[in-house]
């Protein structure tokens, strides 16, 4: 076990590499961004030990960028329609969009994101994987699907019961 001065001193020097981590968020986030800005600072915090600034757009940020929901980075690259649950991430040049379909788009781009480009598993509702890291990655080209199902349901008591595993189970249905 870390003594707590080795961890402080981790944090900060996990903070200076990093340079700072912002995520910014849209003039007028939705709930649903909000929510994903709350998720992708929590599995930021987990894998690196360093919590990330949460910004409105336009407001000063520094670093590497997180661009959660329908903000101006995001709309630069949006199709002109989102498809029901799509989801994009993308890398820019500051840092990564995360945007979708603005029914629940953003969320799912955020969990795409961790399990796909940073290696997290949501294994139950209790038990998880967040691997320690020393530098944030981005996606090495850009991720953009839709999923063919309009309903989906894991049929798994997990994703009845608790209501954030069964969104980063991208599931979207219950009886």
């Amino acid at each position: 076990m870390k003594t707590p001065i080795l961890t402080i001193l981790s944090a900060f020097l996990l903070a200076t590499s990093f340079g700072g981590v912002s995520i910014v968020l849209p003039e007028s986030p939705t709930a649903v961004e909000r929510s994903a800005a709350e998720e992708l600072a929590d599995g930021i915090r987990r894998m690196t030990g360093v919590t990330p600034a949460t910004v409105v757009e336009g407001g000063a940020a520094d670093g590497l960028r997180f661009y959660v929901g329908a903000t101006k980075a995001a709309r630069a690259l949006a199709p002109k329609d989102w498809k029901y649950d799509e989801v994009l991430v993308a890398p820019v040049a500051d840092g990564v969009v995360c945007a979708g379909h603005p029914e629940r788009g953003a969320i799912y781009a955020v969990d795409t994101y961790l399990e796909r480009v940073c290696g997290v598993r949501w294994w139950t509702s209790t038990e998880d994987f967040y691997p320690a890291l020393k530098k944030l990655p981005r996606p090495e080209r850009t991720i953009r699907h839709a999923p063919v199902f309009a309903y989906r349901e894991t049929y798994y008591l997990d994703g009845y019961l608790d209501a954030r595993f069964k969104v980063r189970s991208k599931g979207n249905f219950s009886s």
